[in-house]
């Protein structure tokens, strides 16, 4: 008996072609350079909204949303001189799943997001 060989998932698209005219699948793109999901999200939304199988303005306004979820939760808010209502920020966001991370501060998951 033989078997069929499996067609890769990264040859197909499921629900438009958006990505297919790309030289580098956006996903290997974004696993290869460790780029995190909050990120990723708001690249595929720019790389498919004005594409035909896009989401025209509901894909910009999400963008426009998950960008001021990051200003917010990273705490990107600063005044002139840099800092963050008046006190100087320690460290930038390292999305590293330490103390530090606001974003497993702000969900409260214990050791990693």
């Amino acid at each position: 008996m033989s078997e069929k060989k499996r067609e890769s998932a990264l040859c197909r698209q499921v629900g438009g072609s958006h990505y297919q005219g790309f030289t580098l699948s956006p996903y290997v793109f974004f696993i290869e350079n460790q780029i995190p999901h909050h990120k990723a999200s708001i690249i595929r939304r720019i790389l498919r909204y004005d594409h035909k199988t896009g989401k025209g303005l509901e894909d910009l306004r999400k963008i426009q949303h998950e960008l001021e979820l990051i200003i917010e939760i990273e705490g990107w808010e600063k005044d002139n001189q840099g800092s963050i209502d008046g006190e100087e920020k320690e460290e930038k966001y390292t999305g590293d799943g330490s103390e530090n991370d606001p974003y497993r501060r702000v969900f409260d998951i214990p050791g990693s997001y």
